[in-house]
């Protein structure tokens, strides 16, 4: 798009002579209207609007002649009136050589997706090449293209504080051709920066923070690398809202001749060692709980103690075995009369009732009698009863 200009320039080099002739006053519109070019010269700066190419379509609507050198001069206004900081680099600039001010519909050339991106207005150092009658010195040329110029003028004068007063400045320094682009956009950033400062917009929202994090973050990367190498308590100039531009730029003109501080080298990182194959852990098996079989009951063992000291008992619960035998003892004991021990017969024999007779015996008939001998007999004999029967103590009878 920009060879146009090389065609464009002998145009503008033509004007040139009634520029002069003029004495420097402003040129209408119409005075170069038939040329294709509307030129003016505002406040020391050459203004000017192309028409667009014969034919050529484009993605939006253009703006005209007429209105997009209004919208120049208004962000030209905005920028000298409202950022004495950027109206100071101007005038620099306008020492050393002619600033120019570039409206062109065919910028870019090809339609951005992204019309908040970096295609809206672009540094030119080889744009009035050959049209040297047009400056004395170094030429400051600036392109605005179809999509800046129907933003508001503040935000058309912000651009122009990047683009013409930032990279402007380098070119004035005669390094702007061989800086990288991070360093030239971190650069030309921060007259941008104080452009957004000075115009008290609104560093909340969406399109500040965004420019505010690709600024420090990306442009200015290397160059906060190197603050913190080499000072690193001027650190605290970035954390803030509205960062000290001028302190920044004093900082800047030191890391361009020094060069930027190389990234810390980190020690690399061992590869790691492939870990030891291992048996995966085994799957915990359901375990089968496997009952013991239940064994048949099997009768007690019994002991057979001395005859002294085990007595057999009937086939009953121990303690109840034996106080029925006891009983049974004390049954015949009662009805023989037999005494239980001479102090219980000494002490009762005075009021005791006469000794029964096994005829007169109350309560015990002679089957009972009977009856007792037979169970005590049975608790002696051997037999199916004393296998049955359970050892008992023997008795303290």
């Amino acid at each position: 798009m920009f060879g146009s200009y090389s065609l464009r320039a002998a145009t503008a080099a033509m004007l040139a002579f009634a520029f002069v002739a003029f004495g420097g006053a402003a040129l209408s519109t119409d005075a170069v209207a038939a040329n294709g070019l509307a030129w003016i010269k505002h406040r020391g700066v050459n203004l000017m609007a192309l028409d667009p190419v014969a034919g050529a379509s484009f993605d939006v609507d253009v703006v005209d002649k007429a209105r997009a050198l209004g919208k120049l001069r208004a962000a030209l206004d905005t920028l000298l009136d409202r950022s004495p900081f950027n109206a100071a680099a101007i005038g620099k600039l306008k020492r050393k050589g002619g600033v120019f001010i570039v409206y062109d519909p065919g910028y870019p050339k090809k339609p951005s997706p992204d019309i908040l991106g970096a295609q809206l207005a672009q540094f030119r150092t080889d744009l009035f090449d050959n049209a040297e009658e047009l400056t004395d010195g170094v030429a400051f040329a600036v392109v605005i293209g179809r999509y800046l110029v129907k933003w508001p003028s503040d935000e058309v004068a912000a651009m122009l504080a990047q683009e013409i007063v930032g990279h402007g400045m380098q070119h004035r320094a005669g390094r702007f051709e061989t800086m990288n682009q991070r360093d030239a956009h971190c650069e030309a950033g921060l007259y941008k920066e104080k452009a957004h400062q000075d115009f008290g917009f609104n560093k909340h929202a969406a399109l500040r923070v965004k420019f505010r994090q690709t600024l420090e973050w990306h442009w200015c990367s290397d160059f906060k690398r190197y603050i913190k190498a080499r000072a690193p308590e001027r650190m605290a100039l970035w954390k803030t809202l509205n960062p000290d531009v001028p302190a920044l730029l004093a900082i800047f003109a030191d890391y361009v001749v020094e060069g930027p501080v190389a990234p810390v080298a980190m020690a690399p990182v061992p590869e790691p060692k492939p870990a030891p194959a291992t048996l995966a852990e085994p799957v915990a098996q359901p375990v089968a709980v496997v009952l013991a079989p239940v064994p048949e009951p099997v009768a007690p063992v019994v002991v057979i103690a001395p005859p002294s000291a085990v007595v057999a008992a009937p086939a009953v619960e121990a303690p109840v075995a034996e106080d029925y035998l006891v009983s049974l003892f004390d049954k015949l004991a009662d009805w023989f009369g037999g005494p239980d021990d001479a102090a219980t017969d000494a002490a009762t024999a005075a009021t005791a009732a006469p000794a029964p007779t096994p005829e007169t015996a109350p309560g015990a008939s002679g089957d009972e009698i009977g009856a007792w001998f037979s169970e005590i007999a049975s608790l002696f004999e051997p037999g199916p009863a004393v296998a049955r029967a359970r050892t008992l103590p023997a008795s303290p009878r």
